[in-house]
């Protein structure tokens, strides 16, 4: 298994911003340090320092590295923006950490919820493409594909 995936949530733009960043990347050299591989969101900040983009856009484009994050590393300080990305994690069933330090004690919590989504991803593709093969016996079925199966094994169709 490669390196768990943890996003990290947390103020971006209540308070003072520049320190908002830099408290979102020292927790990412923590998470690097300890074999994790971060996406810090708050990095943004470089990209539209001017806020040209609204905070709805960068949620929107937020959230799905949400969804397939291993785990969530939620940092003080308030946002609305954070507990957005929070309670889509909890939906979703992943694990969230207050501290680095509660995550790096409990690394077998976010292996497991990983491995059951592994195996529920799996079970899922299985019964789909039962599902496909069920329904192309009965359509074939139905459109006579059985008769000319039959012929073709005969040699009927054959000149």
């Amino acid at each position: 298994m490669g390196k768990l995936r943890i996003y990290v949530s947390g103020p971006m733009s209540l308070g003072d911003r520049k320190e908002n960043v830099r408290k979102a990347m020292e927790a990412g050299v923590q998470l690097i340090h300890f074999g994790f591989a971060p996406l810090i969101p708050q990095l943004t900040d470089y990209i539209d320092p001017t806020d040209s983009l609204r905070h709805s856009t960068w949620l929107s484009v937020d959230l799905p590295w949400v969804d397939v994050s291993d785990a969530l590393i939620r940092l003080p300080g308030e946002s609305k923006g954070a507990d957005m990305e929070v309670n889509r994690a909890k939906e979703l069933g992943i694990p969230v950490y207050n501290s680095i330090e509660d995550l790096v004690k409990n690394p077998d919590d976010v292996v497991a919820i990983g491995a059951k989504a592994v195996r529920a991803i799996g079970i899922f593709v299985i019964a789909f493409f039962a599902v496909i093969i069920l329904i192309l016996a009965i359509f074939a079925a139905i459109s006579g594909g059985s008769q000319k199966a039959a012929d073709f094994n005969s040699g009927a169709l054959c000149p």
